[in-house]
C-alpha cells in the first residue's frame, strides 16, 4: 500500500496556574503560527513608521536567501534586494499605502545572494 503523509501534529500538555496557562496559550499560538507560515513559505514584516526600520521574521529572511533569524533593517536597505526594474514600483506602492493608510498588494522579483542567484516573484500585501 502506497500512502503519503498528509501532515503532522504536535500535542502540547502542561499543568499550570491560570496565569501560566495564559502565557502558555500565547506561546503555543505563536509556535503554531510560526510553523504554519514556514510551511506555507510565507513571511511577515512590520514597519515602524517613525524610524523607517522594519522587522523581518525568520521565514521572510529565508525567502530572501538570508539566515533564518528575525532581523531589523531599515526598509530602504532591504529594498536593495528587490530587482532593480521592480524597486521603484514597490517603493511607490509602499509610500502610497502609508500615505493613504490603505491596504496594498504588489508583486516583485528579488535578487538573492550570489550563492543562490535565483530571482523569485513575491507578493507583498498589508
Amino acid at each position: 500500500m502506497n500512502q503519503r503523509c498528509a501532515g503532522s501534529a504536535t500535542l502540547l500538555m502542561s499543568r499550570a496556574t491560570p496565569e501560566q496557562a495564559d502565557s502558555d496559550r500565547v506561546t503555543h499560538a505563536w509556535q503554531r503560527l510560526h510553523f504554519a507560515l514556514s510551511a506555507a513559505g510565507i513571511g511577515t514584516w512590520h514597519l515602524d513608521l517613525r524610524t523607517g526600520v522594519a522587522t523581518y521574521d525568520e521565514s521572510l529572511n529565508r525567502i530572501f536567501g538570508l539566515p533564518a533569524i528575525e532581523t531589523q533593517t531599515p526598509l530602504d536597505e532591504r529594498l536593495t534586494s528587490i530587482h532593480p526594474a521592480d524597486r521603484g514600483g514597490v517603493k511607490v506602492s509602499i509610500d502610497d499605502a502609508i500615505a493613504r493608510r490603505a491596504e496594498f498588494t504588489v508583486e516583485f522579483r528579488i535578487v538573492r545572494p550570489a550563492a543562490d542567484a535565483l530571482s523569485k516573484v513575491l507578493r507583498m500585501r498589508r
